[in-house]
């Protein structure tokens, strides 16, 4: 029979970063014996576990837990102390997933803390700690955490993501109600938002400039200055030439305005971002083109 282990979470914020170092280590150690993971939190503390890669379902205390040494937690049958996680940030990781870092990225970091070797280049992932955890190397002392390992860390996994991943975790990175319910609208543009990523991945360090795009792009319950001009200048003409000519009749102030709106913060690459996106979701966002136009 598989071992039990058991993480909880009492309260989300700033120094979150403990509890969620625990289960992230709880959970490696867990994978790597075939156990079975549980833990006790909130419902906004199980969708950010969630978020991480922590499979498993609530329960009560019972089992293996990997601890701070101010930690503890009554009823689990056995308590491994971690080193300190004094140093780790004072800031929660919901902060770290609204400003857009990853989710391995934060996993990575999290199991680094405490576990393995100090240089930049060590990444680990779930799947690869389920088949190579071992007790022998986690940490004595404190926990380790720095920006130049998080940077690092992000560049490698935003590196390996395809179109299809970014859009998703760009999404999961705002806040939840707001991601949610763009998720059906993604995906019915899959094609055009994937082509936007092409255009503006290789520049982002985070996925929140992608994410806030998303969000314009695809909100349909706000109205966007300049949007009904373009439409009325597109007509019936819905061709590439069409929208060119439509987007070139436009005054510059109209295309500064829709530019501002809709890709916020991309600058030079906003009109190849609008022309990507295409007339079919930007007539979408507005409903329809008589409601956009009246």
């Amino acid at each position: 029979m598989s071992s039990s282990y058991f993480s909880a979470i009492s309260a989300l914020g700033v120094g979150d970063l403990l509890a969620f170092r625990d289960a992230a280590v709880t959970y490696a150690a867990c994978r790597r014996q075939d156990g079975d993971f549980r833990w006790q939190a909130s419902p906004e503390a199980e969708r950010l576990l969630a978020w991480l890669g922590l499979e498993g379902k609530a329960g009560e205390p019972s089992g293996i837990a990997y601890l701070d040494p101010s930690r503890s937690l009554p009823g689990a049958v056995q308590v491994r102390p971690l080193v300190s996680g004094e140093a780790l940030a004072a800031h929660g990781v919901d902060r770290l997933r609204r400003d857009g870092i990853v989710a391995e990225t934060v996993f990575a970091a999290l199991i680094r803390s405490s576990y393995g070797p100090d240089g930049l280049d060590y990444f680990p992932t779930r799947s690869e700690l389920g088949f190579y955890f071992d007790d022998a190397l986690l940490l004595e002392g404190s926990a380790r955490w720095d920006d130049e390992y998080l940077q690092a860390c992000q560049a490698f996994f935003m590196e390996e993501l395809m179109p299809a991943e970014l859009v998703e975790k760009s999404l999961a990175s705002l806040p939840w109600e707001v991601g949610d319910r763009l998720v059906a609208s993604a995906q019915r543009f899959a094609e055009e938002l994937h082509g936007v990523t092409f255009l503006v991945v290789s520049e982002l360090q985070s996925l929140r400039p992608l994410a806030d795009l998303l969000h314009a792009l695809l909100e349909r319950s706000t109205a966007v200055n300049g949007l009904s001009s373009l439409l009325t200048a597109v007509g019936d003409d819905w061709t590439s030439d069409g929208w060119s000519r439509a987007w070139a009749a436009l005054s510059e102030d109209v295309r500064g305005e829709l530019t501002a709106a809709l890709c916020p913060g991309f600058g030079d690459q906003a009109e190849a971002i609008l022309f990507t996106a295409g007339p079919a979701l930007l007539g979408w966002r507005n409903r329809t083109l008589e409601e956009a136009i009246s």
